[in-house]
């Protein structure tokens, strides 16, 4: 039986506004050894935009830090990379294309991924602006960070999988319900993918999707990832929850793993809790 987690405070980052960038995430291959990333400038002010890599590694709560010396030895791809422009201007609704190119001397490793992050660095025309490593997509007096993932071999259904390890309700600081979902990935590719948890809001009633989070990363520097959903609920009923992990990008149309808690009915002295 899992039981629910003490009172937590958490948060998640705030929508983001919108930015012309396109693609989030890049994939090399020997067969594919160029991308484009098209990087646009919504606002009405004019924009300087700096390009530059950064190494990241993935902690199990779904943050980064700053990779290890070792850690980019090991995994690294700019060195392998050329992009260009660094440096570029854009207009109001102006956009510009940035090319990433594997260099010609590199290569290719069987069963091995790396992997780098494409910082795109925005400042205004006053010079004002704030860098940061951690967002997808963020207001534009921020920076974008995406990975660039350089892959000697296509990602296999056989060598690549993910497990649904447990489930966790707990209640967070306003006294709703937040669910932890533990994930085990293996094989030596990355996975990418979407988390979709599904229930009955009354008892006897349809099952509903309570929340779903999509561009899940699963590298391969950690085994482990925790994702967290706030479920804008304060109970649930006794009944059963389905978690399904299903595969994006290049995995799109597989699903890696689905499994069903049972959830016991609330007491008035304790909290929901989930069981298989």
């Amino acid at each position: 039986m899992i039981h629910l987690l003490g009172i937590v405070a958490f948060s998640f980052l705030p929508a983001a506004q919108a930015q012309s960038i396109s693609p989030l995430r890049v994939l090399l291959s020997p067969g594919e050894a160029n991308a484009v990333v098209t990087v646009g400038n919504p606002s009405n002010q004019n924009k300087t935009i700096h390009i530059g890599w950064e190494d990241l590694t993935l902690l199990e709560n779904g943050t980064y830090r700053i990779s290890t010396t070792a850690e980019r030895q090991q995994s690294s791809a700019a060195p392998h990379l050329l992009v260009r422009p660094a440096r570029f201007h854009l207009g109001p609704g102006e956009q510009r294309q940035i090319k990433i190119d594997v260099r010609d001397d590199f290569n290719w490793p069987e069963q091995t991924e790396k992997r780098s992050h494409l910082v795109i660095h925005f400042e205004d025309a006053n010079g004002h602006s704030r860098r940061v490593s951690s967002g997808l997509q963020l207001d534009m007096a921020r920076a974008i960070s995406l990975p660039v993932i350089m892959r000697s071999s296509e990602a296999q259904d056989a060598d690549n999988s993910v497990r649904i390890w447990e489930a966790k309700l707990r209640r967070v600081h306003d006294g709703g319900l937040a669910l932890d979902v533990i994930l085990k990935r293996s094989g030596p590719h990355s996975i990418y993918g979407k988390l979709v948890i599904e229930s009955p809001l009354l008892a006897g009633g349809d099952v509903q999707t309570l929340s779903e989070q999509d561009n899940i990363a699963l590298y391969t520097e950690n085994e482990t990832r925790v994702v967290s959903f706030p479920l804008g609920l304060r109970e649930l009923p006794e009944s059963t929850m389905t978690v399904t992990f299903s595969g994006s990008a290049e995995y799109a149309g597989r699903t890696f793993a689905k499994r069903e808690f049972a959830i016991k009915a609330p007491q008035k002295s304790s909290t929901d809790s989930l069981r298989d």
